[in-house]
């Protein structure tokens, strides 16, 4: 454990991934039954070799930026973030019924020029879904691998009469090439021969 001052608020549905010798970390919520609160906010974990240390990342106040969220698909290639989906709720109150938000965006965020003296600012930029992207769903298990931000399953919940919650959940992979930004849809086929290392091309 790492005696870590300052740094993000307590939370939970938030993700991380590596970026050089540092990790990157999104969004997530925080929920005492009292109040909710979903997060877009930005923080490099630097210094893991040693003590440690928490920074947050600042965009301009004018820049759009993805909705608070948690549960979304956190991916990083060379000096860009990429934040795709989520999930996020408000809660009932005497002037509005509880709504829910299964979120179908795509956003990045380039930190080549983070820290660096007359370096591009850090901003925000929502990415068109091009290609073919996985159907709108919320809690998509990811994996970054090469270039390839690796998409599987993720679940639909639905209500039904009486207060009940019917969910789907899906078993299908996709891949978000980060390059060039699109998605494809992912078809495994069994191997003719049984395999004792599986090895996934770049």
């Amino acid at each position: 454990e790492l005696p870590l001052k300052g740094g993000p608020s307590s939370r939970s549905g938030h993700r991380i991934v590596p970026w050089k010798k540092s990790a990157i970390a999104f969004g997530g919520f925080y929920d005492n039954a009292l109040e909710t609160r979903y997060f877009n906010d930005v923080w490099i974990l630097s210094q893991l070799d040693t003590v440690g240390s928490w920074t947050e990342v600042t965009v301009p106040t004018h820049n759009d930026a993805p909705h608070p969220r948690s549960g979304h698909c956190l991916g990083m290639h060379e000096d860009t973030l990429f934040v795709y989906g989520g999930y996020s709720t408000e809660k009932a109150s005497r002037f509005k019924r509880a709504e829910a938000t299964v979120h179908h965006d795509l956003w990045c965020m380039n930190l080549a020029g983070l820290g660096v003296l007359g370096g591009a600012p850090v901003v925000w930029q929502r990415i068109k879904m091009a290609g073919i992207p996985p159907p709108i769903r919320s809690a998509v298990s990811t994996v970054t691998y090469g270039k390839r931000m690796l998409l599987f399953g993720g679940v639909v919940d639905l209500d039904s009469t009486g207060g009940k919650t019917v969910s789907t959940f899906y078993n299908d992979l996709f891949a978000f090439h980060m390059d060039s930004k699109r998605f494809f849809p992912m078809v495994l086929q069994k191997p003719k021969k049984p395999l004792k290392n599986v090895i996934l091309s770049d």
